[in-house]
């Protein structure tokens, strides 16, 4: 399953509130994709991760990106009954190039953030995972 997330872009000495992107799979152990295309360049993406008081902690990992100088994929953890936030600096290194096809003609970059759920628990229910993505100025 995937999620294209609705990121949130800060402007400079205003105030905004950031966009729920909710989990949507309902298979235990399932792991799911929530996709983001940067606009405001490459150099600055906060992630927050919501998880429910459930029962473990969820596992994220931002895909290796598709150019030859990019890095590997990184992981991390977000934790539950908690708001993980991880700053990402260089959100180039992990952007694929978006090939077009007659279903989606846009050219563009994405990045993908995968959630995989702690074991025998869904991402949907027993997680409630909700991710957002914050372009800073």
């Amino acid at each position: 399953m995937a999620v294209t997330c609705t990121m949130t872009t800060l402007v400079r000495d205003t105030v905004k509130l950031p966009t729920d992107n909710a989990a949507t799979s309902e298979v235990a152990n399932e792991a799911e994709v929530f996709t983001f295309t940067p606009t405001k360049g490459m150099d600055k993406i906060i992630i927050e991760i919501d998880v429910a008081d459930s029962h473990g902690t969820v596992a994220c990992s931002l895909g290796a990106g598709g150019q030859f100088w990019a890095s590997g994929a990184k992981t991390f953890n977000a934790v539950q009954n908690k708001t993980s936030i991880f700053h990402i600096s260089d959100i180039a290194r992990f952007a694929k190039e978006v090939v077009p096809t007659a279903e989606a003609p846009e050219v563009g970059d994405i990045v993908e953030l995968t959630l995989t759920p702690a074991n025998g628990k869904i991402l949907l229910t027993n997680h409630a995972a909700v991710v957002r993505i914050i372009e800073l100025p």
